[in-house]
């Protein structure tokens, strides 16, 4: 069985995704698994094995937003190749129809959010067009395909919900290569200064930005507490930031960092800050990759949201209410995550061997495509 997993990627702000893909492409590879991950682009083309990336035609910006599904038909030829396409669901356009008509019958799509209050969370008038478009076509769109895949439960269920009849779907949630991630550990807390790394390609608003930082302006204690902010902020999430420093505050803007880089941010940390604000999008569950991250290096973090690989009460994590937590309370959760010692780190990477890796979720795709009807 031969499978093709596409992916529309136009920006740079989406590099977390790009890693993901990579990940997925050397997990299958690493499993003899026959599956090609695209990168459908507008800069590069070129090929590494399973992961080949497709430089999209020059076109102007408006037809990338209107007719993607189109750009993407110009290489039908290859796609014809394989006996099941997996897309990472991309929202509706005008020439959504042609495509599905062409490949409906080994079509399965990918699910990673509610798209159309995804779509509504920038209050833009070009938001509630795109979202009309999604509201009209998706459902007509999502009835022709071979089956659904949602990262989470609450995901899979509401694509069902919407084309409104019973389809082949499944929970896969996403993955993490943990062979490629750093075992950093985590820094002990020492009671009187505390740093905390929040990382981002781009900090959207379900990252919950604004709510950490207004929990920082409300803190009154004596503990030095740092935010180390690592990705892309906009100016106004900027000025915000600028604003709440004081004597026992400072927020410590990174910008993008890989590698080296980030291994020495993450190095000084005691606690990471994964996804707070998940309900913007109108959800109560997630999987983000960044939590998954910070399992493989073993640093205990906080978040706000039901996660799909965990029961919520690990000792590794503290599950927070951002509309309603305390900096106090995160720094009680340092105490605790201290007293317990390096063994919480080892235990920490043993979870995502186990339980995270790409590994496990792309063979669990696999599988799940063999049970579908030819």
């Amino acid at each position: 069985m031969k499978v093709a997993y596409l992916n529309y990627i136009l920006t740079d702000s989406l590099l977390g995704v790009t890693n993901k893909i990579k990940a997925q492409a050397h997990a299958a590879k690493e499993q003899s698994l026959d599956i090609d991950f695209f990168i459908f682009n507008k800069d590069k083309d070129y090929k590494a094995d399973n992961l080949i990336f497709l430089r999209l035609p020059k076109r102007k910006h408006r037809e990338y937003i209107l007719f993607k599904y189109d750009l993407i038909n110009e290489y039908s030829n290859i796609l014809s190749r394989y006996d099941y396409i997996v897309l990472r669901y991309m929202e509706m356009d005008f020439s959504s129809n042609r495509f599905i008509n062409k490949f409906k019958d080994r079509l399965v799509t990918e699910h990673h959010t509610k798209e159309i209050t995804e779509i509504l969370t920038t209050k833009k008038y070009s938001s509630y067009i795109r979202a009309f478009i999604e509201y009209l076509r998706g459902p007509r769109f999502l009835r022709s395909v071979k089956a659904l895949i949602g990262v989470t439960e609450e995901i899979r269920g509401h694509e069902i919900n919407r084309i409104g009849i019973q389809k082949s779907s499944t929970v896969i949630s996403n993955g993490v290569y943990v062979n490629e991630i750093p075992f950093t550990r985590f820094k002990k807390f020492d009671g009187k200064e505390l740093n905390m790394i929040f990382v981002a390609s781009r900090f959207a608003p379900w990252h919950g930005l604004e709510y950490l930082i207004d929990a920082l302006r409300k803190y009154k204690g004596k503990v030095k507490v740092n935010l180390h902010l690592v990705g892309q902020v906009t100016l106004k999430q900027m000025s915000k930031i600028q604003s709440v420093n004081s004597k026992f505050i400072e927020v410590i803007y990174h910008g993008c960092k890989s590698g080296r880089d980030l291994n020495s941010i993450f190095a000084i940390s005691n606690i990471a800050v994964s996804t707070i604000a998940i309900f913007k999008n109108g959800m109560a569950e997630a999987c983000p990759l960044k939590t998954r991250e910070y399992v493989a290096r073993g640093i205990p973090f906080i978040y706000g949201y039901k996660d799909t690989d965990l029961s919520g009460n690990e000792d590794f994590a503290l599950n927070i209410d951002a509309r309603n937590f305390s900096i106090e309370g995160v720094i009680e959760f340092a105490k605790h995550i201290t007293a317990c010692g390096n063994d919480i780190s080892d235990y920490m990477r043993d979870f995502a061997i186990k339980r995270l890796d790409w590994r496990i979720k792309v063979n669990q795709m696999y599988d799940f495509l063999r049970t579908l009807t030819p």
